[in-house]
């Protein structure tokens, strides 16, 4: 009896565009890669439909299990990775008959639930961490990079500071200094989309800001008594030394405020500088003051 060759088709109630760049909620679908390879979100139902055409709009006929109906009208992958779908014995095309030596056909098809996971790496010239926050100087490059161990990615998504997502091209640069916001997700090819991750980083190019006064001025005039009072601030990274250097006496690090009782009578100077936690360094200010009466 002449026997028709059949086709197995594998379909499901939802479709998608796989590589969509849409960064809205993404629909679970089926992928074929170039070699014809099928993978299956493992979230999908499956059923089976035969045909005897190889034409993909050919008559073809729903496959129903009356000894399994529970779990076969749709059916599900199991488990993740490779299934089989197989005849027991492979027939020769041309004859006919069974295939010597014998053997099975078999048909590939790949579950897929598992979302891809991104990973963010941030490089600029210095790094420091703060409260949770990490703090870099230089010029600052941010990458992504997806892996999904099934199916593939599809498309990386990322958000800078609130803004709408993108699709991620490339590396993003930032230059202007102050604190961002970084969220970031990817998708495989049948739709598994990865949680989205969020961090924040800060970037700090400037230098502190140090400001001087005088404390115990007598008729606006410094006496032995006055005290230098110098203060730095620096919004980011943060303030970590300021020194200090009297006339051309050697550079020391301020810890509290200078009794004028330290100079010289006469015309003083006391130049100063910042530096922050990034290395950030202040251009040197300088103070001149004039010092009047010998008692100490």
């Amino acid at each position: 009896m002449k026997k028709a060759a059949l086709l197995f088709w594998i379909t499901t109630a939802f479709t998608c565009v796989a590589n969509s760049q849409d960064p809205e909620p993404v629909k679970p679908c089926i992928y074929v890669n170039s070699e014809g390879h099928i993978y299956f979100n493992r979230n999908l139902p499956v059923y089976l439909w035969i045909s005897s055409s190889p034409e993909e709009n050919g008559p073809a006929y729903r496959l129903m299990s009356d000894s399994s109906r529970k779990y076969s009208n749709p059916m599900y992958w199991d488990c993740e990775g490779e299934h089989t779908l197989y005849s027991p014995r492979a027939v020769d095309a041309v004859l006919k008959q069974a295939a010597n030596p014998q053997s099975k056909v078999v048909f590939h098809v790949t579950a897929d639930s598992k979302a891809p996971v991104t990973r963010a790496r941030l490089s600029g010239k210095t790094m420091i961490t703060r409260s949770g926050v990490n703090f870099y100087s230089g010029k600052l490059a941010v990458s992504l990079s997806a892996t999904d161990v099934t199916s593939g990615i599809s498309s990386t998504y990322v958000s800078l500071n609130g803004k709408p997502f993108e699709k991620y091209t490339g590396p993003l640069t930032a230059e202007a200094d102050g604190e961002y916001s970084l969220s970031y997700y990817s998708v495989d090819v049948v739709g598994n989309r990865e949680e989205t991750k969020e961090g924040k980083f800060a970037l700090d190019n400037s230098a502190p800001v140090t400001s001087y006064s005088f404390d115990g001025l007598e008729d606006n005039k410094i006496t032995p008594k006055t005290k230098l009072v110098l203060k730095s601030s620096d919004g980011l990274s943060g303030v970590k030394t300021i020194y200090y250097r009297i006339n051309q006496g050697p550079e020391t690090v301020y810890t509290r405020p200078l009794p004028a009782g330290r100079l010289a009578d006469g015309i003083s100077s006391v130049s100063f500088y910042a530096v922050d936690n990034l290395s950030n360094r202040e251009q040197p200010q300088t103070v001149t003051g004039e010092l009047k009466g010998a008692d100490r």
